[in-house]
């Protein structure tokens, strides 16, 4: 559990002033009872010679879990610090997921001095792990697993759970495979507990487990773990041999990775590698103004839209007030389909299938809140512009059709954003809103030049 702000607070202070006295044995008893996540927190300021201090005070278990918490950064300075024996100290308490995933993130030169500190037969596995594609389910598994024999008996299984002699990271599912690894069923320890001690394990296994491929991407493995409630979910290569697990935080991680991700995108900012504190000002303004330089463009078409309807809207100064509330309706309208349908089809509660049942919904959605806002608008402007029917109709009609326009259109630009297999997140909101703008305009100002029988000309 983490850390209340008061109670880090006070806990920094102590951790500070024990520095300062150099009271290393009143330090180390400070941190023993406090959770790694919460250590790291700690020593989030800390760097150089402070946090090596810092990190050599913590026991062997404590700095192995403590050490994944740790920025990228940290994790940099402290292996450069580091005498070999204290590397490879850390290095063997951590799982082999978390030490490709703190390989990914280093330099070259300072990986490879990792790696020389790993020993051989386990440098050859991370190696392989290393090598699968970004985001699959590969890059993000670990080996470290309990595998039994379907021909075992439960006392048999129950006598290898007592003597495990390797690190595992998730034991209460066991998996079971054959003599060539090929998975063949899945069985939770709470059946052997519950089970007959001369029961076989096939007798109580599930023979038709859920199980992603190699390549597959993170996002459905999370979807899958999620979605049938998995505490680990095998992976298995292309001749269904056994090759790792995905557990069940890892699948958090990737659900708070994506979710990030399409929140950056949404808002028009191209994702960061690093945590916000630790981008400098330069890369932070790279990664945004791409992004504005394009939505710059609707303000442009926009211009010329309003050049083209000069004559309308001379002749109805009114159309110009209300202007700014049919954009940002049409484009809120948007954002709010956007936002639902990819959450929906992140988690799988729709698919590329569903576009005609998600697009007859959403046109159902929309006449409901376009009625609604086109009549309020309506209302408004019947009331303070001498009841003009005119006007009022085409206020009504201009916001009922934005809003319908703008939810389709985000439907309809999230399905082709899949369909060219293009993140969703990526294309549809800032697309959406430029779109939404410049199709508003030519509604709103050619509605109003129909009823009111201006020529353009």
């Amino acid at each position: 559990m983490a850390l209340q702000e008061d109670v880090k607070t006070r806990l920094w202070d102590q951790v500070e002033a024990l520095l300062a006295k150099r009271d290393y044995a009143g330090l180390r008893q400070l941190l023993l009872p406090e959770e790694a996540v919460d250590i790291a927190d700690l020593a989030i300021d800390l760097h150089g010679l402070d946090l090596a201090t810092f990190f050599r005070l913590l026991t062997k278990d404590q700095a192995a879990d403590v050490f994944v918490y740790l920025s990228s950064d940290q994790q940099e300075e402290l292996i450069k610090l580091y005498s070999d024996q204290e590397l490879s100290e850390i290095l063997a308490g951590l799982y082999n997921d978390d030490l490709v995933e703190i390989l990914d993130e280093l330099p070259a030169q300072v990986a490879k001095r990792v790696l020389k500190q790993t020993d051989s037969s386990r440098r050859d596995l991370v190696n392989r792990l290393l090598q699968y594609p970004e985001d699959s389910a590969g890059s993000i598994m670990t080996t470290e697993y309990m595998k039994l024999s379907q021909n075992m008996t439960v006392a048999e299984a129950l006598y290898k759970l007592r003597h495990i002699n390797q690190q595992i990271e998730m034991i209460y599912t066991c998996f079971v495979t054959n003599a060539s690894r090929v998975l063949e069923g899945v069985v939770y320890v709470a059946d052997i507990l519950r089970a007959r001690d001369d029961q076989y394990l096939w007798e109580i296994m599930n023979r038709q487990p859920h199980y992603v491929q190699t390549t597959d991407d993170q996002e459905e493995v999370a979807r899958v773990i999620r979605e049938f409630d998995l505490l680990a979910l095998p992976v298995v290569d292309a001749e269904h041999r056994l090759v790792g697990i995905v557990t069940v935080d890892d699948a958090v991680e990737v659900f708070v990775e994506e979710v990030s991700e399409d929140h950056a995108y949404m808002a028009a900012v191209q994702p960061a590698e690093t945590p916000y504190p630790e981008t400098t000002v330069l890369d932070n303004a790279r990664r945004r103004i791409l992004w504005l330089l394009l939505l710059m463009l609707s303000g442009t078409l926009n211009a010329i839209i309003l050049r083209r309807y000069e004559a309308v809207y001379l002749a109805l100064p009114m159309l110009v007030a209300m202007m700014p509330l049919l954009t940002a309706a049409g484009g809120n309208a948007g954002s709010q389909t956007t936002s639902v349908a990819i959450v929906a089809y992140a988690t799988g509660d729709i698919s590329g299938h569903d576009f005609g049942r998600v697009l007859w919904k959403e046109f159902r959605i929309s006449l409901i809140c376009g009625l609604a806002l086109a009549s309020v608008n309506a209302a408004l402007v019947y009331a303070r512009n001498d009841h003009s029917l005119t006007l009022a109709l085409t206020i009504f009609i201009s916001f009922l059709a934005t809003i319908v326009m703008a939810k389709l259109m985000a439907v309809t630009l999230l399905y082709l954003a899949k369909a060219l297999r293009l993140d969703p997140a990526m294309v549809v909101s800032p697309v959406i809103t430029t779109v939404v703008d410049i199709c508003a305009l030519l509604l709103y100002y050619g509605i109003a030049a129909r009823l009111f029988n201006i020529s353009l000309v």
